[in-house]
């Protein structure tokens, strides 16, 4: 199937202080510092769903532990 000579493709593009830039017409600066934008967000939401995961372990284990405590309590030191 022949493709269709009308077909566009969206030109990367993003958005800083309100203002729309075309990615190709960034310096090579630019390109860099939003590459490694994009990296560090993603990072962030990489870290954000781990903290997340590791929370809910955590919330597992202490209700898991409250369950296995003893009835009778020690004294508390002094």
């Amino acid at each position: 199937m022949a493709e269709n000579d009308d077909t566009q493709v969206a030109e990367a593009t993003v958005e800083a202080n309100g203002k729309v830039h075309k990615v190709s017409d960034l310096s090579d600066t630019a390109r860099a510092n939003l590459m490694s934008y994009r990296f560090a967000e993603s990072e962030v939401k990489r870290l954000q769903r781990e903290l997340a995961l590791v929370q809910t372990a955590v919330a597992a284990y202490r209700r898991a532990l409250i369950q296995n405590l003893p009835e009778e309590t020690a004294e508390p030191a002094e």
